[in-house]
């Protein structure tokens, strides 16, 4: 019988409350909306902890050297409760407040989703890492479909109560922290500066698709509540509940069988998924359009991230997995960032129509990176 390492279970736990609390911001686009903020203005607060990430993600893994990862694990998940409290100070639009509150959830997002994904990975069972990862890929997946649909109905009656709400949700995860093992973690030294150059050499084209899953996850999500208003269809919670479901359950059906096929067409086939539900989005019309949408890509970067995840840890040698990880989770930080900035500013002087049409053409070009890394993969046999 497979025995799964408790700190492998807590940091599920973790990451789940940790990602829940998080998962209420998914409707802060409406806050500012309601403030009076612009398309721009709106980009640029959503993409904001996209930009600390960025730079702290890669860095997490020497400071939890130095700190300990279970120290950083609960400075995170403290510093994420701690702030969603700070959002009741907002009554009326003040995006410079909003740039200083979203940039430290973004460092507290770094601490503590690095030092969660670092403890699931260390205590995934061998030769199983992909196929669990997947699985703690949930924790971050389900609070998707929790707080936008409970959101919606907290906000009805006020938004100090969703940021009160997410602060609790926060505390719970600090609670949980407290109990990863920091004497079992595995020890490793993070790389001398050649094999850290080689190392990103190596997984250029992996991170390069990490960076449009990114890119296509934080304008779908960030935008869509917005463009769903200008179609009039008032609520979007059921777009995220639907993904989620979808996610989780192919994950599930599928997470083992996943890694067993070829890394390149499996990958190629899930971002077509990915650009059609796009495209899909870009034209609703109605909630049937909406849901359509969401089951397929559900499916399709439900499957994906994991997968390129997976590809990661195999090219990459066991004393630098942790590394890996914060360069995998960092690639995608940097497309959370770029996008909605850019995203935003282009829908200023043009239709979210056109903008989601040309997001589109992002997971097209990854098929294109996949062909590249393919020959790449080829020439080195």
């Amino acid at each position: 019988m497979l025995k799964i390492h408790k700190n492998f279970i807590l940091s599920f736990l973790t990451a789940f409350f940790f990602f829940t609390s998080l998962s209420f911001f998914l409707l802060l686009p409406k806050f500012i909306h309601k403030l009076g903020g612009s398309k721009g203005e709106i980009g640029l607060i959503m993409g904001a902890p996209g930009f600390m990430s960025a730079i702290l993600i890669p860095l997490t893994g020497i400071i939890a050297e130095k700190l300990g990862r279970k120290r950083i694990a609960i400075i995170g998940t403290s510093g994420t409760s701690i702030v969603s409290l700070l959002y009741l100070a907002i009554h009326s639009l003040n995006v410079k407040l909003f740039l200083v509150l979203r940039l430290l959830q973004g460092v507290f997002f770094s601490f503590s989703f690095v030092t969660c994904a670092s403890f699931a990975g260390n205590f995934s069972p061998p030769n199983r890492k992909s196929e669990f990862l997947g699985y703690f890929g949930i924790a971050v997946l389900s609070p998707t479909m929790i707080g936008p649909w409970l959101g919606e109905k907290i906000i009805e009656h006020s938004f100090k109560i969703m940021f009160i709400t997410s602060s609790a949700l926060g505390a719970i995860a600090v609670l949980i922290a407290f109990f990863l093992v920091e004497n079992d973690v595995q020890n490793e030294n993070f790389p001398a500066k050649d094999h850290f150059s080689k190392l990103l050499i190596d997984l250029k084209y992996p991170l390069a698709l990490s960076f449009i899953l990114g890119c296509v996850f934080s304008t779908t999500f960030y935008f869509l509540p917005i463009y769903s208003m200008e179609k009039g269809i008032k609520k979007i919670g059921s777009f995220y509940t639907i993904y989620t479901l979808t996610a989780i359950s192919i994950r599930l059906a599928l997470g083992a069988l996943s890694q067993r096929i070829n890394f390149h067409r499996k990958t190629a086939a899930l971002f077509f998924l990915i650009s059609v539900s796009l495209v899909l989005i870009a034209r609703m019309d109605s909630y049937l359009t909406i849901w359509v949408s969401a089951i397929i890509y559900g499916i399709g970067e439900g499957l994906a991230y994991p997968s390129i995840n997976g590809e990661i840890l195999n090219r990459t040698p066991p004393h630098l997995i942790n590394t890996a990880t914060g360069f995998y989770i960092g690639a995608f930080n940097v497309g959370t960032l770029v996008a909605p900035i850019v995203f935003g500013h282009f829908s200023q002087f043009h239709t979210f129509k056109t903008a989601f049409l040309l997001t589109s053409l992002l997971p097209i070009l990854g098929i294109f990176i996949l062909t590249l890394d393919s020959r790449s993969s080829i020439g080195q046999k």
